[in-house]
C-alpha cells in the first residue's frame, strides 16, 4: 500500500529534478541521464516498483494537472484537486496549444482540437454506439466503408473539425491510454501493491474491457512503447487529449515558496533511503552520529546568539 503522502513527495522530488520537466535543462533531452534520474528518485522515495513505473505515476500527476489548468481556463471552475497547488511550478514549462499560432502549430506538430471539455467522454459514448469499430465479431468490422461510415456519423453529431483519421486518433489515443492504465494497475496487482487511475476517463472505458484478450492488450502496450515511450521515455510529455503541450521555453526564476515541502523534505528522504542499505549495526551508528552532530550544531548556533565566540566545527569527532 502505497503511503497517503507519497504522492506530494514525488511531485517535490521532481520539482528538484529540473531535466525532468524543463526543456531548458542540458539533460532534458538525455534519456539516459533521465533514467539514471528515476532509477534514484525509486530509492530516495523508497518506490516499491521499478522506475518506469514512477515515471507513469508522475505522469499522470502532471497529465491530471493539465486537464484541471484546461478547466480552469475554459470553465473558470477553481479546482479542488488536492495537488493542483503543489504543481503549479510546472506552469512556465506549459503553454496552451490552442494559443499557438497557425505557423508554430505546424512547427511543432501540433493537431487542431477541440475545445469542448466534455469532447472525449462524448466521443467514448459514440464509439460504444457503433461495434463495428471496436467488435471483431460486427460482420461490418473487416469493412472499411462502413467503418467509414460510422466514424462520419461520429463526426456529425459531435460536430468534429476534422477527418475520419483525425476522429480515428482522437479515439486511438484513449483507447491506448486505457490499455496501459489496465495493464500498470495490473502489474502493481501482481505485484502486491494496490493503486487506482487518476484518469478520469478511466471508468468510462470500462465497457471495451470484454472486447480485449490477452494478445491485443499485449500488442497495444507494445505499440504503445514503441509510438509513446520511446518518444518521451517516461518523463517528456507526450500527446494526450488535453490541449495543455509542454514546448521549448526560458524559465524565470521563482521563489521556493512551499511550506509542507521542500528542499530539506527531500534531502532527509534521501537520507533514510541511504540509511536502510546499511546493516542494522551501521545503520544505528550512522543515526548515532547524525544525532550528534545536530545537537553539536544545535548547542554552537545557540552559544553564537547569545554573543559567544565559538568556532563552529561541523565535522564529527
Amino acid at each position: 500500500m502505497i503511503e497517503p503522502t507519497f504522492n506530494l513527495r514525488l511531485i517535490e522530488a521532481v520539482r528538484h529534478s529540473r531535466c525532468l520537466y524543463d526543456s531548458s535543462d542540458r539533460q532534458y533531452r538525455n534519456t539516459e541521464y533521465k533514467n539514471r534520474v528515476w532509477t534514484r528518485l525509486v530509492q530516495v522515495l523508497g518506490f516499491e516498483g521499478d522506475p518506469r513505473m514512477l515515471g507513469a505515476r508522475w505522469k499522470q500527476l502532471r497529465d491530471k494537472y493539465g486537464k484541471e489548468k484546461r478547466k480552469q481556463k475554459y470553465n473558470n471552475d477553481k479546482s479542488s484537486w488536492q495537488y493542483f497547488k503543489h504543481l503549479h511550478f510546472l506552469d512556465p514549462h506549459m503553454t496552451d496549444r490552442a494559443e499557438l499560432s497557425p505557423s508554430r502549430k505546424e512547427s511543432m506538430g501540433v493537431q487542431e482540437k477541440v475545445q469542448e471539455p466534455n469532447f472525449a467522454k462524448r466521443l467514448i459514448q459514440e464509439v460504444r454506439n457503433h461495434t463495428c469499430l471496436y467488435d471483431v465479431r460486427d460482420p461490418k468490422y473487416r469493412h472499411s466503408d462502413c467503418r467509414n461510415q460510422a466514424w462520419s456519423i461520429i463526426i456529425d453529431k459531435l460536430r468534429f473539425p476534422g477527418s475520419v483519421q483525425s476522429i480515428y486518433k482522437q479515439w486511438k489515443k484513449h483507447r491506448d491510454r486505457y490499455v496501459r492504465e489496465k495493464r500498470r494497475l495490473r502489474t502493481l496487482t501482481e505485484g502486491g501493491l494496490t493503486d487506482v487511475s487518476t484518469w478520469d476517463m478511466y471508468d468510462e472505458m470500462a465497457w471495451i474491457d470484454q472486447h480485449l484478450d490477452e494478445q491485443q492488450l499485449t500488442r497495444c502496450a507494445r505499440s504503445s512503447k514503441r509510438g509513446v515511450d520511446d518518444q518521451d521515455q517516461m518523463s517528456d510529455y507526450g500527446d494526450y487529449d488535453e490541449d495543455i503541450n509542454y514546448v521549448n521555453y526560458v524559465p524565470e526564476k521563482r521563489p521556493n515558496n512551499d511550506v509542507l515541502l521542500d528542499g530539506d523534505s527531500a534531502f532527509s528522504a534521501s537520507i533514510v533511503s541511504d540509511l536502510r542499505t546499511l546493516s542494522e549495526h551501521n545503520r544505528n551508528q550512522a543515526k548515532a552520529q547524525i544525532m550528534a552532530l545536530l545537537e553539536r550544531v544545535v548547542n554552537q548556533a545557540e552559544a553564537l546568539s547569545a554573543g559567544g565566540n565559538q568556532v563552529v566545527d561541523y565535522a564529527i569527532q
